[in-house]
């Protein structure tokens, strides 16, 4: 089972699992211990047990919503992608080759924390 782990950040964490939930893809929660600071958010785990497709049209969904959301992703040879814009079957294959993700909304909304 394929697995990758998304940084969401305040303004993303409960529309982006609503989406995950709506294309029935599994997540765990990631805590992070440490006395280093991190961002006002989570990090989940993405579980694939099939198609990286799923996971591209999911992502895409989410931020075509509003124009404020960002999908960026960092290639496990370190290169980076801004998800938008790309057909589902290339963001498929970008995802495939990634090694993390980070969902970001740039507006906030008064119900998602």
């Amino acid at each position: 089972m394929d697995s990758i782990r998304v940084t969401t950040f305040h303004n993303t964490n409960l529309s982006l699992i609503e989406t995950l939930k709506e294309h029935d893809i599994r997540y765990t929660q990631r805590i992070m211990l440490g006395g280093m600071p991190q961002a006002s958010g989570l990090t989940l785990e993405i579980l694939l047990n099939g198609s990286w497709g799923v996971l591209a049209v999911a992502l895409l969904c989410w931020a075509k919503v509003k124009s404020s959301r960002k999908i960026h992703v960092i290639g496990k040879q370190g290169e980076s992608y801004c998800l938008q814009g790309y057909s589902a079957d290339d963001a498929a294959k970008i995802l495939k080759g990634a090694s993390q993700l980070s969902a970001i909304d740039t507006e906030s909304d008064t119900d998602d924390t």
